[in-house]
């Protein structure tokens, strides 16, 4: 049988072709290369990220191929490419499941990744985007939360062991629970770029917009003096008001998971500024900004000029 090429990366740093339609034995060259590496793979919307992982990784990530296609009814027509080589690596998977339309397609991948006998499985959700829709008060909604926890704990068992999915900053505790023992769920939070430059603004106080994101966040700045805004409802509508905490001249920065479309923000920011705080900043992990909701924030907006730092991930 004939050598693999010397040359294992496309110019790209995806892999090279070469055996990606034989499977077989693999030579010793390629056995050797591929040991200590993480295969990452991504959807279409992560190259960019995936790309400078992989050029930060000092060679040890080197970047998967995936084709993207469609059959002409619509459904998605996938391949893995060197499906093959994945037995002898570990894989990643960075998803990005923003937009409803393309879940199943990337569902799909997920599923198969583990049935090629990797040494291990993590698929990078990052945003999970049904988490604010947790729970039911009214008979006949549906918890959208569990259905999407439980289509991921579907996803099977890798030869090694079972799938990690992790997930950054989720909504609220409880959607831990909503996924099934078939997987394994890793919760991470990106609490710890603002904490790195909060250490550079003096009289810093960090605000919470309600009870929720102080139980999920108090614990993690426990060394900044501590503002909460609670919603109460005034006549047909909710404002935000100042619950506890010191306000004046000091500079503020409001802790949340996400924002969608500013409002709670804003209003606790002109809350802030009404108290007599010296400057607002806000940090939200996760920029949904549905409708393009983000420009009531820039020039010629609404509330244009209302935070001094406006930090996302």
């Amino acid at each position: 049988m004939a050598e693999s090429k010397t040359e294992i990366k496309d110019d790209d740093g995806t892999l090279d072709t070469t055996r990606a339609s034989s499977p077989g034995p693999l030579s010793p060259h390629w056995k050797e290369y591929l040991k200590d590496k993480i295969v990452l793979f991504y959807c279409s919307s992560m190259k960019g990220v995936a790309s400078e992982i992989a050029e930060k990784s000092n060679g040890t990530i080197v970047l998967g191929q995936i084709e993207w296609e469609l059959f002409n009814d619509g459904f998605p027509n996938l391949k893995i490419k060197n499906a093959y080589n994945l037995r002898w690596t570990h894989v990643a998977f960075l998803a990005d499941l923003s937009n409803p339309r393309n879940i199943f397609e990337q569902y799909a991948v997920m599923c198969a990744l583990p049935r090629y006998l990797p040494k291990s499985v993590k698929i990078f959700v990052g945003y999970f985007p049904t988490g604010t829709m947790e729970r039911v008060e009214e008979y006949g909604r549906v918890a959208t939360a569990k259905s999407l926890a439980r289509l991921l704990s579907s996803i099977p068992t890798g030869a090694h062991g079972p799938v990690q999915i992790c997930i950054c900053d989720i909504h609220t505790l409880q959607n831990h629970f909503y996924f099934s023992d078939n997987i394994l769920v890793r919760l991470e939070t990106c609490t710890g770029l603002i904490r790195d430059e909060m250490k550079s603004i003096k009289n810093c106080s960090v605000a919470f917009p309600d009870e929720g994101a102080y139980k999920r966040y108090h614990r993690i700045f426990k060394e900044y003096p501590v503002i909460i805004c609670q919603k109460v409802r005034d006549g047909n509508k909710r404002i935000v008001t100042l619950k506890e905490g010191d306000v004046k001249d000091r500079n503020v920065v409001i802790i949340d998971d996400l924002v969608q479309t500013g409002g709670t923000l804003a209003e606790c920011a002109l809350l802030m500024k009404s108290n007599g705080c010296l400057s607002v900043s806000c940090f939200c992990t996760h920029s949904v900004f549905p409708n393009e909701s983000w420009k009531r924030f820039c020039k010629d907006g609404k509330n244009e000029g209302l935070f001094q730092t406006f930090y996302i991930t």
